[in-house]
This record gives C-alpha cells, structure tokens and sequence, in this order.
C-alpha cells in the first residue's frame, strides 16, 4: 500500500491484494482517506491479536511437550548444556 496527497484536499492510494495479488488505485477525500486509516488499523489490530493468540496455543503446546519429556524421563538437564566453543 503506498500513500500519497492529491491536491490539497485528497489522497491517491495505491493498494494490492495480498491474497491474488491484484492492484488498485483509490483517489479519496481527506475524510475518506480518514476513514480508510481507521478501517486499515482496525483490520491490522485484529489480525494481530489473532496471530497473538497463535503465538500464544503454540507455546502452550511446547511448554506441555517438554514438562510431559521431563516426566518421562525423555530429557534432562545436559539436553540444555551449552555447545563446547570452538571445536562441534
């Protein structure tokens, strides 16, 4: 997405679809570039906090997976020893 003024009083925006790929050119009025920025920040917001909460699932199963190698006795404490310097 590029922005930038057209005149004094509008905006040209050029978009692209990231799903097809697809581009766009949007001429707006200062008041509907507004609303676009607001919508944009909106759409941003929840797909962030959607990938937050993917983030979120995924350690929740790491950290399940180790504490379930622990009880097993599947890892121990020199899984986490630092590699040697120097020679692998």
């Amino acid at each position: 997405m590029d922005w930038d003024t057209d005149g004094e009083t509008g905006w040209r925006i050029d978009t692209r679809c990231g799903e097809c790929g697809s581009r766009d050119e949007l001429r707006l009025s200062n008041q509907q570039a507004a609303s676009f920025d607001v919508a944009l920040g909106d759409q941003v917001a929840m797909i962030a906090q959607a990938a937050d909460l993917l983030e979120a699932e995924r350690a929740a199963r790491d950290l399940r997976s180790l504490i379930e190698a622990l009880e097993h006795d599947l890892i121990g404490p020199a899984d986490f020893a630092a590699a040697p310097i120097g020679n692998p």
